[in-house]
């Protein structure tokens, strides 16, 4: 199964999915910054885009990681599957800030989804390893 584009169109419709809401975003601020700085006021419907593309993207980490999905593995040593920090700190015996900090550390770890992070268990379960035979 093949993931959907970010963006499609159909009749007088757009859908904006995936990594393409953050972008759009952030170009929707730009341009209701350029407004100011050009000494104009922002149309009401740009405030409206603004706010909804802001809820959108702020909603991700605000909600368990249900589905996750599946990257394909980097290395033998690594499956696929992706997990929250709640989960790689029972895993690896620590609080989610912690494991949020080493993931900020440690690039091969996982990667950050708008204020989430989503870690590789395979990396998750090959540092608790080395953390049990450090101890």
């Amino acid at each position: 199964m093949t993931d959907p584009p970010p963006i499609t169109q159909r009749d007088g419709v757009v859908t904006v999915q995936g990594d393409a809401v953050p972008m759009l975003y952030r170009c929707v601020l730009a341009g209701i910054a350029r407004h100011h700085r050009d000494g104009l006021s922002s149309p009401p419907l740009l405030h409206q885009l603004r706010a909804a593309l802001f809820r959108a993207v702020m909603s991700v980490p605000r909600h368990e990681l249900a589905d996750a999905g599946t990257a394909a593995p980097c290395c033998a040593c690594q499956n696929g599957s992706l997990i929250g920090t709640a989960q790689a700190a029972e895993i690896l015996s620590l609080s989610p800030r912690q494991v949020t900090r080493l993931a900020a550390q440690n690039v091969g770890l996982g990667r950050r989804l708008g204020r989430a992070w989503v870690l590789r268990s395979g990396a998750v379960l090959a540092l608790a390893e080395r953390r049990k035979a450090a101890k």
